[in-house]
């Protein structure tokens, strides 16, 4: 094989590799940014709220308190007539 051409095929490899690379973390971003987005929209949803639950232990002695019980709050009711 001929020294140019050799060079040029590993030139060739490397910028593949380099595009592979790319692509793979611009996915790795993608997912990330997706995640934390939906995270974001969850907190910030005021339909749901948080409260204090607390649990008993399988052996009914011990009261384990749950702080991350989410429970939907009630919209907005309609005036009885």
């Amino acid at each position: 094989m001929h020294p140019v051409r050799f060079i040029l095929t590993i030139k060739w490899f490397a910028a593949a590799n380099l595009l592979n690379v790319s692509i793979y973390a611009g996915k790795c971003l993608a997912l990330a940014l997706i995640s934390y987005a939906s995270l974001v929209v969850d907190v910030a949803n005021l339909r749901f709220q948080t409260m204090n639950v607390w649990t008993v232990s399988p052996d009914d002695e011990v009261w384990i308190k749950d702080p991350t019980f989410i429970v939907p709050r009630a919209g907005r009711q309609r005036p009885s007539r």
